[in-house]
C-alpha cells in the first residue's frame, strides 16, 4: 500500500537528482567558457542557480505530489469500494505505481534535454536562451535542422536523455515499492504542509513580496556569468513571454514618446546634407552573413588570410589619410545577434524581429529606408543570395515600397552557372554582386540596392572554384569550436571566400564609370558563431567598411575612432547621397559628423552598450568596465566607472516599441 511517504521521498530524491542535473550543466559551462572567478563570485553565481534551478524543478515535484495526493485518495476509495464487493483494475496499486513512474521519466526527460539543450545553447551564442530560439520556427526550419544535425551529437543527446529518463523511472519504481510504518495523522499533517510550502517557495524562488523575476538574475558586471547562472527552463519561459510580446502593436500617445525622447533623444529628423553633393549617388547597403571581427582578430596576411581581395580596401579604410575613398569602422556593433534582428533593424528599423511575418507584414512603414530612397526618386531593389521566402522578406520588402526583389531562384534562372554551384541556404554571393554590377551598369535612374549574403553560414560548403589559401593553425585551434582541422578550414575558407566575393565587387566598381557616382557599405550582420573569444566586447564586434566617391569623400572628416553600430550606418548614407531627407532614427547619427549631438555618441548592440567610458550588458550593474584599443580591436580593461546609464536599455526598448507601434498603428487622439 502507498503512502504519502512515499510520494514526499520521491519529491526528495527527484529535488536532488534534477537539481545535480542542472548544476553539472553549470558547472560545464563554468569551467569551459568563464574565466577565473573569486568566491564571491562563484558563490553568487551557484547561489542564484539553484534559485532558478528549483523554479524549474518545484512545479514538476508539486505535480507529482498532487498526483499521489489523488492516488491517496484513489486507494481510499478503492478500499471502500472492495468491502462492497467492487473491484477493479483502474484502481489498482499496479496502476497507479505505472502511471506516477511514466509522470517521472517525461520529467526527467525533459530536464535531461533541458540542461544539454542550455549547454549546446550557450556554447553556440553564448547566451542563455532567447527569442532566437524561436528562429527554429520562423526561419528556414529544414536548413535549421540540418546544421542541428551536422554540428551537434543529436544521437547522442538522445540516447542520454533517454538512459537518463529509464534511470529516473527504475529509481521512481524502487522508491514506490518502499513500505513504511504508520505515524500519526498530527505529524504527517505537519510534514506534507512544510514540503507543500517549500515547494511553493520553490516555485517563487524568493520568499519576499515578489518572485524571482528576470529583472532580478542579473549578479555579475560579467554578463557570462549571468547566463550560465539562468536554468534553461525559466530563460526558455521569459524568451517565449518576450516573443509572443513581440506582436502586440497598438496605438500609442503622442505625449509617451515626447517623454522617452527627452529622457533619451530625438528620433525624428528633417536635415539638408552637409556636403556638397554634385551628381545623384547610388547606394549599395551589404548586410554580410557573419561578418564578425571575432574571426577577424584571428587574421594574418601571410598564414591565416581570411580577407583575400577584400583586403587591399578594407586596409586601405582603417586609417585617415588624404585623399582616401575607402573607409573602415572597427569600434563597430552589430544591432542584434542574429540575421533576422539585425536586419529587421537595419533595413525596417523595427523592434520586432519577426515584423515580416506577423500581423504587420501587409502594413508598409514610413521612414525605412526602402521609403526615404523610393520617396528621393530612387529605383529600389532588395538583392539576397537566399531564398526572398526566408522571414517572408521578399514580400515585406515589396510591401515597403521596393520595385524589385532578385532571390536565388531568379539568380538561378539568370545565371545558369549558379546552380553548379548552390548550397542550403541559396547561391554563392558572387553571383548577387553580379547582379548587382549589372543592375548599377544599365540603370537610368540612381539606385539604391539592400543585399543580404548568405554564403557565409553553415552548413559550411567551400566553392570548388575557389582557392582557399592556407592556415596556419598552430596556437588558434581553442578559438573555434570545431575540433575538427578540416572542418575548421572549410569554415575558415568560405569565410575567405565571401570576403573575397566581397572586394572583387568593389574592384570592379572601382575600375568602371561607377567609381564616381556608387557608394558601398558593407557590414556582418553578426558575429562569427563558430569562433569564441573571452572578449565580451568582441563576441558582439563587427566592422563597417565603406566605399564613398572621391568628390565627396574629400570633404569628409574621418574619424577611426569613432564608436558606431548598424544605428548609424543610415543617417551617415542619407547625409552622403540626399540633399534633403526625412528621417526616424533610434540613436543612429552622421558617423563623418565630429560635431554630432553627445548623446548619440554611442555603439548599441542588443546585448551591449558602449561609450566613451566603458560598457555594459544588457541588465548589467552599477559600473560600467573600461576598455581600450589594441590593433583596431577593443580589449576590456580592469577599469571601471560609475554607471549613470542603467536604465538606458529600459528606456532604449520602450522607445523602440513606441516608434514601431506608431509606424504600425498610428496615435491615439
Amino acid at each position: 500500500m502507498l503512502t504519502h511517504r512515499n510520494f514526499l521521498l520521491l519529491c526528495f530524491v527527484f529535488a536532488l537528482i534534477f537539481a545535480l542535473s542542472f548544476f553539472i550543466m553549470r558547472l560545464s559551462l563554468d569551467l569551459a567558457f568563464l574565466p577565473h572567478l573569486d568566491l564571491d563570485e562563484i558563490f553568487a553565481l551557484y547561489k542564484m542557480g539553484f534559485l532558478l534551478d528549483m523554479r524549474a524543478i518545484s512545479p514538476m515535484l508539486l505535480v507529482i505530489l498532487c498526483l499521489g495526493y489523488i492516488v491517496l485518495l484513489k486507494q481510499k476509495f478503492a478500499c471502500f469500494l472492495a468491502s462492497k464487493g467492487f473491484n477493479s483494475v483502474f484502481f489498482s496499486n499496479s496502476f497507479d505505481k505505472k502511471f506516477i513512474i511514466f509522470i517521472v521519466a517525461c520529467f526527467a526527460a525533459f530536464v535531461a534535454f533541458s540542461a544539454l539543450g542550455g549547454f549546446y545553447y550557450f556554447k553556440a551564442y553564448h547566451t542563455k536562451i532567447d527569442v532566437f530560439i524561436f528562429g527554429l520556427k520562423d526561419d528556414d526550419t529544414a536548413a535549421i535542422l540540418k546544421i542541428i544535425w551536422q554540428d551537434y551529437p543529436v544521437l547522442v543527446i538522445t540516447f542520454v536523455c533517454v538512459l537518463y529518463a529509464f534511470v529516473c523511472a527504475f529509481v521512481a519504481k524502487k522508491i514506490l515499492l518502499l513500505s513504511f510504518a504508520r505515524q500519526s495523522f498530527i505529524l504527517s499533517v505537519i510534514i506534507n504542509a512544510l514540503v507543500i510550502v517549500l515547494l511553493v517557495v520553490g516555485v517563487r524562488g524568493s520568499i519576499g513580496t515578489f518572485p524571482l523575476r528576470e529583472d532580478m538574475h542579473h549578479i555579475s558586471k560579467n554578463p557570462l556569468v549571468n547566463h550560465i547562472a539562468t536554468n534553461p527552463i525559466i530563460a526558455f519561459g521569459w524568451a517565449l513571454k518576450h516573443y509572443k510580446e513581440q506582436e502586440n502593436f497598438h496605438q500609442v500617445k503622442l505625449s509617451e514618446g515626447k517623454a522617452l525622447e527627452e529622457k533619451l533623444f530625438p528620433i525624428f529628423f528633417k536635415e539638408t546634407s552637409p556636403f556638397k553633393i554634385q551628381k545623384p549617388m547610388n547606394v549599395v547597403a551589404v548586410l554580410m552573413e557573419s561578418f564578425g571581427t571575432n574571426m577577424l582578430y584571428l587574421d594574418d596576411v601571410k598564414d591565416f588570410d581570411l580577407l583575400g581581395e577584400f583586403r587591399q580596401h578594407f586596409e586601405a579604410g582603417l586609417k585617415a589619410k588624404e585623399g582616401q575613398s575607402d573607409f573602415t569602422f572597427m569600434r563597430f556593433l552589430s544591432s542584434a545577434n542574429g540575421t533576422a534582428p539585425s536586419f529587421s533593424k537595419l533595413f525596417f528599423l523595427s523592434a520586432s524581429a519577426n515584423i515580416s511575418l506577423g500581423q504587420a507584414k501587409n502594413t508598409k512603414l514610413a521612414f525605412t529606408p526602402f521609403d526615404i530612397y523610393k520617396k528621393a526618386g530612387y529605383e529600389v531593389i532588395f538583392i539576397t543570395t537566399g531564398n526572398r521566402s526566408w522571414q517572408n522578406l521578399g514580400d515585406y520588402a515589396s510591401v515597403l515600397g521596393t520595385d524589385a526583389v532578385y532571390d536565388s531562384n531568379y539568380i538561378m534562372e539568370y545565371f545558369k552557372e549558379s546552380n553548379d554551384s548552390k548550397n542550403t541556404y541559396g547561391v554563392l554571393d558572387e553571383y548577387a554582386y553580379k547582379l548587382a554590377f549589372e543592375l548599377l551598369e544599365n540603370a537610368t535612374k540612381p539606385t539604391f540596392i539592400a543585399m543580404l549574403t548568405t554564403t557565409n553560414h553553415p552548413p559550411f560548403t567551400l566553392p570548388a572554384h575557389f582557392n582557399a589559401p592556407q592556415y596556419k593553425l598552430e596556437g588558434k585551434t581553442q578559438f573555434f569550436k570545431y575540433e575538427e582541422q578540416e572542418k575548421i578550414k572549410t569554415m575558415l575558407g568560405v569565410f575567405t571566400y565571401a570576403s573575397d566575393a566581397f572586394g572583387r565587387f568593389i574592384s570592379q566598381l572601382k575600375a568602371s564609370k561607377l567609381a564616381s557616382n556608387t557608394i558601398i557599405a558593407g557590414s556582418g550582420d553578426h558575429i562569427s558563431r563558430d569562433v569564441v573569444l573571452e572578449n565580451p566586447l568582441l563576441m558582439h564586434a563587427v566592422p563597417l567598411y565603406m566605399y564613398i566617391p572621391k568628390e565627396l569623400s574629400a570633404q569628409l572628416h574621418f574619424d577611426e575612432k569613432v564608436l558606431g553600430s548598424h544605428k548609424d550606418i543610415f543617417p551617415t548614407l542619407y547625409a552622403l547621397s540626399l540633399k534633403e531627407y526625412e528621417y526616424l532614427t533610434l540613436g543612429g547619427r552622421n558617423l563623418f559628423d565630429s560635431a554630432s549631438d553627445e548623446r548619440y555618441n554611442f555603439a548599441l548592440n542588443d546585448s551591449l552598450y558602449i561609450d566613451k567610458h566603458g560598457f555594459f550588458a544588457r541588465g548589467g550593474g552599477i559600473e560600467k568596465i573600461g576598455y581600450e584599443f589594441k590593433d583596431h580591436f577593443f580589449m576590456p580593461t580592469n577599469k571601471s566607472f560609475a554607471n549613470e546609464k542603467q536604465d538606458f536599455f529600459k528606456l532604449y526598448d520602450e522607445l523602440d516599441w513606441w516608434q514601431l507601434n506608431y509606424r504600425v498603428k498610428g496615435l491615439l487622439e
